[in-house]
């Protein structure tokens, strides 16, 4: 019960009680209220059994992204845009690029993808012929089919870092802001977030804020987001939304952030070599001007 009051109320708002709200998702939460449920009707209980029924259901809708039973199609001739957390595996670039290319991405943006080391650069490279690929900053990298105009890197606070990309499209241009945020649930991400999104406002023109956030989808942290960007799961997503962790994931924190884009699908993998899910994101090339 005190799970479920500071996911509902209180969310991530007070580091005191963030570390329960990241240790009780919506699905683990869900669970405890349906046994509840049982519980209570066992013992004759009905009006209790009842309620933690409601409560349940009321989960299951209630969290962003639910959307099992939407079904988006990409087009013929959509960006198609991919972000994973590899886990720091570089020995297995070439197994996990195999993963990555079943998905065709334009382009790749990579957390927790090694150091910036020549031989780390060179690894990736040969996993991903025919890609520009940037410079790792915090172990993040991306990886482009199409031309790169621009690369700056900073860091969010004390617990984050990003890469601005800027991609020249078909005449056009697209910013990327790869971002990989500290996984400590001791530590607030308020700052993390809020430098994150300044960053991402003060550009102008389509831009995907992208990467692992280590935060949920319904933190408080991305109210001011919201304000301006789409959660592309949430908006054309298929399927279960909880990124991690693999084989069995409970929690959406991975995210692709989007403004001023068309989005036409969206997806969650289920890969080998990692215990987080890549997002798959395609775009609709007229959006991006």
């Amino acid at each position: 019960m005190i799970a479920l009051v500071v996911r509902v109320v209180f969310k991530d708002r007070l580091p005191g009680v963030a570390i329960l709200y990241y240790m009780s998702p919506p699905i683990l939460v869900m669970a405890a209220c349906l046994l509840a449920a049982i519980g209570w009707r066992i013992r004759g209980r009905k009006k209790l059994a009842t309620a933690f029924a409601l409560l349940a259901v009321a989960l299951i809708w209630s969290v962003p992204g639910a959307s099992a039973f939407r079904r988006h199609d990409a087009k013929p001739h959509s960006l198609r845009v991919l972000t994973w957390n590899v886990e720091g595996r570089v020995r297995w670039a070439s197994q996990l690029a195999e993963v990555a290319l079943r998905y065709d991405p334009d382009i790749i943006g990579l957390v927790e993808a090694g150091n910036s080391k020549q031989r780390t650069r060179r690894a990736w490279q040969q996993a991903f012929p025919g890609y520009t690929i940037t410079r790792s900053h915090g172990e993040t990298i991306l990886l482009c089919k199409k031309d790169i105009a621009s690369v700056r890197t900073g860091s969010a606070g004390s617990h984050g870092v990003f890469q601005h990309i800027k991609v020249n499209y078909d005449g056009g241009f697209l910013n990327i802001i790869l971002a990989d945020v500290e996984s400590d649930p001791r530590i607030s991400r308020a700052a993390t977030i809020q430098e994150l999104t300044m960053v991402a406002e003060s550009l102008t023109g389509p831009t995907l804020l992208m990467g692992d956030f280590n935060t949920p989808a319904d933190s408080v942290h991305f109210q001011q987001v919201r304000k301006t960007f789409v959660n592309a799961f949430e908006t054309c997503g298929s399927g279960y939304a909880a990124t991690w962790p693999m084989p069995y994931p409970v929690l959406h924190i991975d995210h692709v952030w989007c403004r001023d884009v068309q989005i036409q699908a969206c997806e969650h993998g289920w890969p080998e070599f990692s215990d987080h899910r890549p997002v798959i994101v395609h775009l609709a090339s007229p959006g991006l001007e």
